[in-house]
């Protein structure tokens, strides 16, 4: 999503303030409007390539091209919202999409024949989120899906014939059960179900009961999950992280419960996304990606060593493989750099050679993009804390700098192209994103160290963040800001009630100011993660945490808060209610304190519609011209 320039953080004062730099002077539109082409597959056959591209309306709409780029088509016709995810039948001739109402979550199914252009929604329920849990060019007409059709709280599981459309019930979900997992004779086997004590059961079905058969403890279950089985089913491959700090890669055999570690790094975890490439016919994991300063790839089968050898020498950007043809004969290989937009490359195994597609943004191309460089410090606990900072083009002394902070918050920034860095750095500030404690990709102990610290340690390692900053950037610590969405927007705030005389105003993107709402006004889905919650935030049933958590809402300090506040919110936010937003407002409205209130009333958790994203960039432009 980040890529895609949809969830953003964003800031920056207006251009004159540095007329010198004019001449290499982006444009939002630049930066922040749609890409012109995005999430670009391969159709399972090779005969042609869908992506992701503007239409007449700006909305995102899925296109069709033959695999030279020729005849390509318009084949989805969403009027209303973006689309951002798809993926091809395995037939090769239809689009399947996902779509929300306004940004309320609560996706559905969508299914686009290519010829004819008809488009039918296959799970056309209301009020009911679906998931994807199975689809497989080896039951090319079958995908199994979760809904809460009956339980909002759960997910049952169902399964969907795409050429009929009908819809069979398989199983109703366990309580408290986070996922399923079906093996490649779609046969249910196991579910992911939270305990009471935080920790995470895998259970197998036998007869009526849910018989645990993998146990992770609370430290572990946040760097532990299940990734897929073997071809015969009987392995299970993991991730996993008991008896070690960082996420191993794991094969688990399912009769005699055994496990064998295949890889691991004792200091990074393996990547979240595109971390893993594996063979869809024999289901090997071929190679792992480790969450490094910038992504390391470990290859496990020598088989696609030559191929990573050619990919190597066509960029020097991180790669990943995001399509492949169902004969594994062609892949789109997609290269992320921080000083120039993602690109797209077809990559012929048999001839080793790579063929440039699209780059997502060619605008850019025509500016200068600034360097990402990955810093570390040591937080005032001795704990070591890894970054990255983005400077101007021109350095100057006394650098004004924007502190950005990620959401999640157990995920993390990562080296590559980011529109908001090179928003800032063409501006002329400093930009510096902290992979804070809680932040994953660092191991077990290193996530764990941020429970229950929202708003304390989490917020002092941003406070050394700054001081590292000041003392080795040439940084003026007089014109300091932060910034964040979700989470960082709570942290945002929290700096503002929490951090004296360190930053002069603060952004917060639909973030809360009440940590007690992580339990409260939250999906009924979100009930499997309430445990965890209780871990790693607080139990508000428990007195002492609940005084910590209060402790650590901004909404609870007004008289804390000084500094100048921009906010923004989607109306239709699922994850954090708008009310979360108009509580803070109202206590700047009674400080009389200089602040900035946008609702956008056809928007969730993040900003889609670019209309939406041009406005509030150009309102933050001129709040920072005043208050920075």
């Amino acid at each position: 999503m980040k890529k895609l320039v949809i969830l953003l953080t964003m800031l920056t004062p207006l251009h004159n303030l540095y007329a010198e730099e004019k001449s290499n002077f982006i444009p939002l539109e630049v930066l922040f409007g749609n890409p012109e082409i995005a999430q670009i597959r391969l159709s399972p056959d090779g005969s042609k390539i869908s992506y992701l591209k503007p239409d007449a309306h700006n909305k995102l709409q899925v296109w069709v091209a033959n695999l030279d780029k020729t005849n390509a088509t318009q084949v989805t016709q969403d009027g209303k919202r973006s689309i951002i995810n798809h993926l091809w039948n395995h037939d090769s001739t239809s689009i399947l999409y996902l779509q929300d109402k306004d940004g309320n979550e609560n996706w559905h199914i969508y299914q686009t024949n290519i010829n004819t252009q008809t488009t039918t929604n296959l799970t056309p329920f209301d009020d009911v989120k679906v998931r994807i849990i199975y689809y497989s060019k080896h039951h090319p007409d079958t995908m199994i899906i979760a809904m809460n059709k009956d339980n909002k709280e759960e997910h049952d599981l169902y399964s969907l014939n795409l050429k009929n459309k009908k819809i069979t019930f398989l199983e109703k979900s366990p309580k408290n059960n986070r996922d399923w997992i079906v093996d490649h004779n779609l046969q249910v086997r196991f579910a992911r179900i939270s305990k009471s004590d935080g920790s995470v059961d895998l259970c197998e079905k036998k007869e009526s009961q849910w018989i645990p058969i993998i146990h992770w403890e609370f430290e572990d279950e946040g760097n532990s999950e299940h990734l897929f089985f073997s071809k015969d089913n009987r392995y299970l491959y993991l991730l996993d992280s008991t008896n070690a700090n960082t996420s191993q890669l794991v094969k688990f055999d399912t009769l005699n419960k055994a496990k064998s570690v295949l890889t691991f790094d004792p200091k990074y975890d393996i990547a979240e996304r595109n971390g893993f490439i594996y063979d869809s016919d024999t289901y090997h994991i071929q190679a792992v990606k480790f969450a490094k300063d910038r992504g390391s790839w470990h290859i496990l089968d020598t088989s696609i060593k030559d191929d990573f050898n050619a990919i190597a020498k066509v960029h020097h950007g991180d790669f990943s493989i995001t399509s492949k043809t169902n004969d594994n004969s062609k892949w789109i290989i997609a290269f992320d750099q921080d000083t120039d937009p993602v690109s797209y490359y077809l990559y012929n195994r048999e001839k080793k050679e790579a063929t440039f597609l699209y780059t997502i943004k060619p605008k850019l191309l025509n500016y200068n993009l600034q360097p990402m460089h990955p810093i570390s410090y040591t937080a005032q606990d001795g704990l070591l804390i890894h970054g990255y900072i983005t400077y101007p083009e021109k350095k100057k002394s006394k650098m004004p700098l924007i502190v950005l902070v990620h959401g999640g918050p157990w995920c993390r920034d990562s080296w590559g192209y980011d529109p908001e860095a090179q928003w800032l750095t063409n501006r002329g500030y400093a930009c510096l994103q902290i992979n804070y404690r809680g932040s994953s990709g660092y191991g077990k102990n290193f996530l764990n160290a941020g429970n229950k610290e929202w708003g304390k340690k989490m917020l002092d390692d941003l406070v050394d963040g700054v001081q590292w900053a000041v003392k080795h950037c040439d940084i003026d610590p007089e014109r300091v800001a932060i910034s964040g969405a979700s989470h960082g927007g709570y942290t945002a705030l929290a700096a503002a009630a929490f951090t004296k005389d360190i930053f002069k105003c603060a952004i917060d993107l639909f973030g809360r100011s009440n940590v007690l709402s992580r339990f409260t006004g939250i999906p009924p889905y979100w009930q499997s993660y309430i445990s965890i919650q209780k871990k790693r935030v607080g139990d508000p049933d428990n007195e002492q945490d609940l005084a910590l958590m209060k402790s650590a809402s901004p909404y609870y300090h007004p008289e804390n808060i000084s500094i100048p506040i921009f906010v923004a919110h989607g109306a239709n936010d699922a994850r954090i209610k708008q009310e979360e937003s108009d509580k803070i407002v109202n206590i700047l409205k009674e400080k009389n304190i200089p602040h900035q209130y946008l609702v956008f009333e056809n928007e969730g958790h993040g900003f889609i519609h670019q209309e939406n994203r041009f406005h509030c960039y150009k309102e933050i432009e001129k709040f920072l011209q005043k208050y920075l």
